[in-house]
C-alpha cells in the first residue's frame, strides 16, 4: 500500500461511506466501478454483477460495453465474470480464449473491442454474491494492481455486508429497482458525455447538483435528460 498513498487516500475517501439502503449499495458499486477505472492500470471499463436473487444482474456500469458483454454471459449463463463468482476466485482471460469457450461472447467482445477481461469475486458474509468486472482493449490485463483492487473489493464487501445486516430478510427486489434506478442515471451520464463532451464525473455531480436544485430525485433527473426534457444542462 505504500507505493499508493495518494490513490490509496482517494480510494478511502471515495468509497468510505457507510450503506443504509438499497440506494446507496448501488451508489457504492457505482463509485466502484469509477474508481477502478481512474486507478487501476489497463482498466478501461468496469462493473459489478450481483447474485442477490435467483439470476445474475449488473448493478453498476461505466460504460454501455460492459452491459453488453455482461448480458450476454448471463445469456449463456457462463463467462469469466460468473465463473469468478462461482469458483471465488479472480478470473482473467484475453479475447482469444473467451472467444474458444464462448464464440457468441467472444464475438460480441470483438464488435466492441474488449480484448481482456479480468472478474474478482465479491462476498457478503463470506458467501460469494456477485463480482467486480474489469475490461480493457488491451491484448492482456493479468495484473490490475491487486492490492489496489483488494481495497475497492473490500469496501464493495463491506457496503453489502452493511446493506445485509440493515435489512436481514429483505427481497432482493429492492436492490434490482434500485439497480434499475442506477441504470437510468448512467444512461442519462451517458447522454450528456455524448451530447455535451462532459466527462463522466462532471455529468454525475451535474445530475446530482440539478437534482438538488429541482427538489427532485437524481433518477427523475436522469429520466428527464434522457426523456430530453430538460433542455442543455448549465
Amino acid at each position: 500500500m505504500a507505493s499508493h498513498p495518494e490513490a490509496m487516500d482517494d480510494i478511502m475517501f471515495i468509497l468510505g461511506g457507510r450503506v443504509g439502503d438499497a440506494n446507496n449499495l448501488v451508489g457504492l458499486m457505482a463509485e466502484a466501478s469509477r474508481t477502478a477505472v481512474r486507478y487501476l492500470p489497463g482498466v478501461e471499463w468496469a462493473g459489478v454483477t450481483t447474485q442477490l436473487g435467483d439470476t445474475p444482474s449488473t448493478a453498476s456500469h461505466t460504460d454501455a460495453r460492459v452491459l453488453m458483454i455482461d448480458e450476454k454471459q448471463y445469456d449463456a449463463q457462463d463467462g469469466p465474470c460468473l465463473r469468478a463468482m462461482r469458483g471465488d476466485s479472480v478470473t482473467s482471460m484475453v479475447a482469444a480464449e473467451v472467444t474458444a469457450m464462448w464464440p457468441a461472447l467472444g464475438r460480441t467482445a470483438r464488435q466492441v473491442g474488449v480484448r481482456s477481461f479480468l472478474a474478482a469475486p465479491l462476498h457478503a458474509r463470506l458467501v460469494s454474491v456477485g463480482a467486480i468486472n474489469l475490461y480493457s482493449g488491451q491484448a492482456e490485463l493479468r495484473d490490475a494492481e491487486p492490492d489496489l483492487l483488494q481495497v475497492i473489493v473490500d469496501y464493495l464487501e463491506r457496503g453489502l455486508d452493511d446493506y445485509l445486516d440493515a435489512h436481514p430478510g429483505e427481497d432482493p427486489r429492492h436492490v434490482r429497482q434500485a439497480v434499475a434506478g442506477s441504470g437510468r442515471v448512467e444512461q442519462a451520464v451517458g447522454v450528456m458525455m455524448s451530447t455535451y463532451g462532459f466527462s463522466a464525473d462532471y455529468a454525475h455531480a451535474l445530475l446530482e447538483d440539478r437534482a438538488k436544485a429541482g427538489s427532485r430525485g437524481v433518477v427523475n433527473e436522469a429520466k428527464r435528460v434522457v426523456d430530453g426534457s430538460s433542455g442543455a444542462p448549465t
